[in-house]
């Protein structure tokens, strides 16, 4: 080969990697300028390309800019206002236009904030049942705040629990069972029955025993005008110091254990008869086949 054609050949290679690079760069770029669409709430769901030390962007609710901007902060025996964010102790609280809190969100620790006993008394005013506690969205074991924007009215077994629904404390778990917990969700696994806000509690408190980050979401749900939650949805999602994850996904119905256990008992119901029916379809199928099998065997060639 020519000194020319080495030439044109090295050029083209040149350019290239030129162009690889340059690719590369735009990529780069097109990555840290990812725009992140938030859903009714607020909320900024992760995108492909994020940083794993920030997977939820709620740093972004946590930075001096955006808080002075968007975010009023939580005082003692405050009010929460209509249609308002406050961020306090690392977790973010967004209200309705009634002044109710619907959205709790961040990344929970074990580390207690103080209570406001007066606060939990009074939430849910008029609304409030005779046997319902002050319950906090986030716990006060793992930093949720004790005012009234963390608290709403919630059946005390739902906020107290019964017995203990783990078939066995999470503390004296192995470490298959623990996983399993992690990797089966389902209510046939014997070591994942949560039943009340409180049984959740105590799972969390597991979770952050064995160092692993958690972040909490809750999305509350009410009926018309009132105070009182009908439900709680709850997302979790941990991450180990592998960075393996897990997220489990819970909704607590705010009703007493007699009302829970009914619409437990009715859903089985449902279920069964639901299974009844699809048994008997398939039955009148089997019998319409055998039918037409038998219709075809009488005729001749």
């Amino acid at each position: 080969m020519s000194e020319i054609g080495e030439a044109t050949e090295n050029t083209a290679e040149n350019a290239e990697q030129i162009e690889s690079a340059e690719k590369s760069v735009d990529n780069a770029d097109k990555k840290t300028e990812t725009t992140h669409e938030a859903d009714e709430n607020g909320r900024i769901s992760k995108s492909e390309g994020e940083s794993k030390d920030n997977p939820y962007e709620i740093n972004k609710y946590a930075s001096d800019e955006y808080k002075a901007e968007n975010v009023k902060s939580v005082e003692k025996g405050m009010a929460p206002e209509p249609n308002s964010e406050y961020y306090d102790n690392g977790i973010r609280y967004k209200t309705d236009d009634q002044g109710r809190t619907v959205l709790t969100e961040g990344y929970i620790t074990n580390e207690t904030a103080e209570r406001n006993p007066k606060a939990q008394i009074e939430a849910g005013g008029d609304d409030r049942l005779d046997r319902d506690d002050g319950g906090h969205g986030v716990a006060s074991s793992h930093g949720g705040s004790g005012e009234a924007v963390n608290l709403t009215p919630m059946d005390r077994y739902v906020n107290r629990g019964g017995e203990a629904s783990f078939k066995d404390s999470p503390e004296n778990l192995t470490d298959e069972q623990k996983k399993d917990m992690n990797e089966n969700d389902s209510p046939d696994n014997p070591y994942y029955n949560i039943n009340t806000y409180r049984d959740m509690e105590r799972f969390l408190d597991s979770e952050l025993k064995d160092g692993k980050t958690v972040y909490f979401q809750e999305d509350i749900k009410y009926e018309g005008d009132s105070k009182r939650p009908e439900r709680y949805d709850v997302n979790i999602i941990t991450e180990d110091q592998d960075g393996n994850t897990a997220s489990h996904d819970f909704t607590f119905y705010n009703e007493s254990k007699e009302a829970h256990n009914e619409r437990i008992d009715e859903a089985a119901k449902a279920n069964a008869d639901d299974v009844k029916a699809e048994e008997a379809e398939r039955e009148a199928k089997t019998q319409e086949a055998r039918e037409r099998a038998s219709i075809f065997g009488e005729v001749e060639d």
